[in-house]
């Protein structure tokens, strides 16, 4: 899907908003005066601001899982890469996780189980695969919301070490 400039407008205003204000405190009429667009323009695009931020989180996701390309899932500049993305998003997602506390989907989608765990050695079989993916993917998103919901004090650099650490010995490093 093509974005149009206006949508990217509003969502570039969205972000900007978030940086100062809490999600319940957006409006519609808020981001239409700040992004300079008719409020009819807003919901030629959108249906409301849950609708906006559903697109705008659908479209960084986009940007989430082309970091994540199997050929580099495994390696520890792919995490660094990851963080230094949330970091620069933290606005967004602080935001996104204070609404969506519950939902752990979008990041269990990014990960191909055959360029994340070690299956070239038939290590694991599918279905235990499967659940280390599950596993995994709760794990990250849980430690990228606590990270961002308490500020980003510890650098993008330093999580993703972290996370490395703590996973390497079921990653695929052959990858």
């Amino acid at each position: 899907m093509i974005q149009t400039k206006t949508e990217e407008k509003i969502e570039r205003t969205l972000l900007d908003i978030l940086k100062n204000n809490k999600y319940g405190d957006i409006y519609v009429k808020d981001i239409c005066e700040k992004a300079n667009v008719n409020r009819s323009t807003f919901y030629k695009h959108y249906n409301d601001i849950n609708d906006l931020i559903v697109k705008t989180q659908n479209k960084l996701n986009d940007k989430l899982t082309q970091i994540y390309s199997p050929h580099k899932v495994c390696t520890l500049q792919t995490f660094e890469n990851l963080f230094d993305f949330l970091y620069n998003h933290q606005n967004f997602y602080r935001a996104y996780f204070l609404i969506n506390k519950n939902t752990y989907n979008e990041i269990n989608t990014i990960f191909n189980s055959n360029s994340f765990f070690d299956t070239q050695n038939n290590q694991y079989d599918e279905s235990t695969i499967s659940y280390q993916m599950s596993f995994f993917a709760g794990g990250l998103k849980a430690v990228s919301r606590q990270w961002i919901l308490l500020g980003c004090k510890e650098s993008p650099k330093v999580i993703a070490q972290m996370i490395f650490d703590e996973y390497k010995t079921k990653i695929d490093t052959k990858c």
